[in-house]
């Protein structure tokens, strides 16, 4: 696929899998295994049944859960249970509830984060330093039997809070509200937004592997510097008294309606921004950097890419580049936790199963599973089976046809 000078999409094929919640514990488990102090912000979560009665946690005990389905939005669907059955394992996740949050007003909060990925192949991550949190519009309490029931206590959904009867335009606060609060209680605001935004990165390593090989099977074009799309995501985030951050989920397609004054002002800017950041102005540079001498194009590429870091440095205002890091302690503990290792062919057609069922892109942008997959086996060949080997040979040889081409 190519797409017209100055066009971008906004949405990277395959980011799907890290905003749904079985997908996503999937892969934050596993890197929660492989490196659990840097992975530390993940709760606790079960997508599986048996996984959750063979560990010993999971029973028992004053522990409470909230069940959230697995494609569930706005707060739909999200329950609280002292003792999951079996059945609610169906199409969602079990996490462990966060039982201490830091309370403002006595009612729990979260935060909405914004982060603009601007490419996967290179990785290159921005966060927006405004934004806004969002209160509960009931005093909290810890569950009970009595109150697990009640939304209004333990969920952060604006969805849900906007249509209770005590709801009221204080219930969204800015940034800088949650920031002096927190200065008033004698921790450190910035360590604080300092691991959020270690957070957001880590979040993205666990699924960037498989975010370039879906990104060069869609634009498998040499030339193609890795900025044909980009995606503004939401981080919801709770806090809890120790100042440790948890993340409760990510949003592919956060909200951008304005109710308010406060939602005008924080998604207007957040936009325009994230717009100006795009660099579009740059294509018709970008299209003269590419010669057909494969040499002379790296180099040029790379002067590009050096030209493109001066335009954001020069546009960037409220967003701060967080991947890669400016930190050098930063960047050695990113490089000890990215996937370093390629797709095995079973995850190879997992994860184009689910980009092909979960996320199909516009006509325009349709690339089929087959030649996705075929993109990854000339990239890796460890992917291919021996059969492929097999049949490639015979067909050199001339002993059976060439199999019919078919059209998508």
């Amino acid at each position: 696929m190519k797409l017209p000078r100055g066009a971008r999409i906004n949405h990277f094929p395959g980011m799907i899998v890290i905003c749904r919640k079985v997908d996503s514990a999937r892969l934050l488990n596993k890197m929660k295994r492989l490196h659990p102090e840097s992975y530390s912000f993940v709760p606790t979560t079960f997508f599986n049944y048996n996984d959750f009665l063979r560990t010993k946690k999971g029973v028992g005990g004053d522990k409470w859960y909230i069940v959230k389905p697995d494609s569930g939005c706005m707060g739909k669907g999200i329950r609280l249970s002292h003792a999951p059955k079996k059945e609610m394992f169906e199409n969602a996740v079990v996490q462990s509830y966060v039982q201490d949050p830091l309370l403002i007003d006595g009612c729990k909060w979260d935060m909405r984060v914004y982060v603009l990925v601007l490419s996967v192949d290179p990785l290159r991550m921005y966060i927006y330093k405004d934004g806004f949190i969002r209160l509960c519009t009931e005093k909290y309490h810890p569950p009970t039997l009595a109150n697990a029931d009640n939304t209004l206590i333990h969920l952060t959904n604006y969805a849900i809070h906007k249509k209770s009867k005590k709801y009221s335009t204080n219930c969204k606060r800015r940034f800088s509200y949650m920031f002096d609060h927190i200065r008033g209680l004698g921790f450190d605001p910035n360590k604080l937004w300092d691991s959020i935004s270690d957070l957001a990165v880590k979040t993205l390593l666990s699924v960037n592997e498989q975010l370039k090989y879906s990104y060069r099977a869609a634009f498998p074009d040499e030339s193609n510097t890795g900025d044909s799309c980009f995606e503004i995501l939401g981080f919801d985030v709770l806090i809890d008294r120790k100042m440790n951050p948890w993340l409760l989920e990510v949003n592919h397609a956060p909200s951008f309606t304005c109710d308010t004054i406060l939602d005008y002002e924080v998604k207007s800017g957040l936009i325009s921004e994230a717009v100006r950041l795009l660099g579009v102005e740059l294509d018709d540079e970008k299209m003269r950097a590419v010669p057909r001498t494969p040499e002379i194009r790296k180099e040029m590429l790379k002067r590009f890419a050096k030209r493109k870091e001066e335009h954001e440095a020069s546009v960037v205002k409220k967003f701060s580049l967080i991947y890669p890091s400016r930190s050098e302690a930063r960047g050695v503990e990113y490089d000890k936790v990215c996937l370093r290792g390629g797709l095995d062919r079973k995850n190879a057609i997992q994860l184009l199963t689910t980009i092909r069922e979960r996320a199909p892109p516009p006509e325009a942008a349709l690339v089929s599973p087959s030649a996705q997959l075929s993109c990854l086996k000339r990239s890796h060949p460890s992917l291919r089976h021996p059969a492929d080997l097999h049949r490639n040979l015979t067909q050199r040889r001339g002993l059976c046809p060439p199999p019919k081409l078919q059209r998508y």
